[in-house]
């Protein structure tokens, strides 16, 4: 199969997984019916007047004015066809537990998100990656078990307790006796702030990057070639830059799939530990408001990442490694 056409293949099954996912979602909020309605309801019956039937009539046209401002009370499938059209056009209604649009709630969390999760992300994977390569060439050498030892303990420490651990020992250092987060451009303190939420980030990936770089290097130091490097002389370095070479699609297709679901909990757990007004704190606050088109909308960004991320790993594949094409 020529690249061409597994791309366009891919493209399409990327799309379809999307909607599909995301059309459970719609029914899974939709059909149980608006949790809110109820809060309408005892709201109304608190400020309803006049004998039984008027208290009851009142309540019922305040539900109902509820119902038909938030479009749920039209039949289900023009409800999803109405979701269809919007979420398709970036139009995914007003938030109501957040003010603004969201689209715009969302615009203005994931800065926060990016600000850690990126750097976290990038060091904790090259740091993985090196520790994991150094271990396996040290073999079992005193500073390769050291070195996978401390990576495992680190990564059986929970996030949320690191975290805890990070500001009470030195979250002063790091600008954390301070509250609040002013709007507009960020002053050097905050992105001082974000060093601790990267760190917390770096720990978990730096040991799933470590457990798959030392397994495939291991797996690959036995092979001619190897050895043709290291009889040559070559130092650490360069043995290393010859191992991950090969190494490097399987690698990135393990690491791919070990780190998405953790950096997607990450992100709650980061957010809620050191109060970060980021992504995951958004979605986390509109499912305790039962705001559910900000529900559906964190929903839709975290399914579009996964699968985005998922097609650009099969693209890049096939793209280093013409066999997979074949394969197809």
């Amino acid at each position: 199969m020529s690249l061409r056409r597994r791309v366009l293949r891919r493209t399409a099954f990327a799309v379809l997984t999307v909607y599909l996912v995301c059309s459970v979602s719609f029914l899974l909020v939709a059909v149980p019916g608006d949790p809110n309605t109820a809060s309408v309801r005892q709201a109304a019956a608190m400020e309803a007047t006049g004998n039984e039937s008027q208290r009851a009539a009142q309540i019922e046209s305040q539900v109902e004015a509820y119902r038909a401002a938030n479009n749920i009370d039209e039949p289900l499938h023009q409800r999803y066809l109405r979701w269809f059209v919007d979420i398709s056009t970036l139009n995914w209604g007003e938030a109501r537990s957040v003010p603004g649009s969201v689209t715009d709630a969302i615009a203005r969390a994931t800065p926060y998100t990016l600000a850690y999760l990126v750097p976290g992300f990038l060091v904790g994977a090259a740091l993985g990656v090196a520790s994991g390569v150094g271990s396996a060439l040290a073999g079992r050498r005193p500073v390769g078990r050291l070195t996978s030892t401390a990576t495992y303990l680190l990564s059986g420490v929970p996030n949320f307790y690191l975290a805890a651990v990070l500001l009470v020992l030195v979250g002063s250092a790091f600008g954390w006796d301070a509250t609040g987060w002013e709007p507009g451009p960020w002053p050097a303190k905050y992105w001082l702030r974000m060093a601790l939420p990267a760190a917390v980030t770096a720990t978990g990936t730096l040991a799933a990057a470590h457990r798959h770089a030392r397994a495939n290097a291991l797996a690959r130091r036995t092979e001619d070639y190897v050895a043709h490097v290291i009889a040559t002389g070559a130092g650490p370095v360069d043995t290393a830059r010859h191992l991950l070479r090969p190494a490097a699609v399987p690698l990135l297709t393990l690491l791919y799939g070990d780190l998405l679901a953790a950096l997607v909990v990450t992100v709650y757990v980061v957010e809620y530990a050191f109060g970060i007004p980021g992504f995951g704190a958004l979605s986390y606050g509109a499912i305790r408001a039962r705001d559910v088109p900000l529900v559906l909308g964190t929903t839709f960004v975290i399914v579009l990442v996964g699968v985005a991320g998922s097609w650009a790993q099969d693209v890049l594949h096939a793209v280093l490694d013409p066999r997979v094409r074949e394969d197809d």
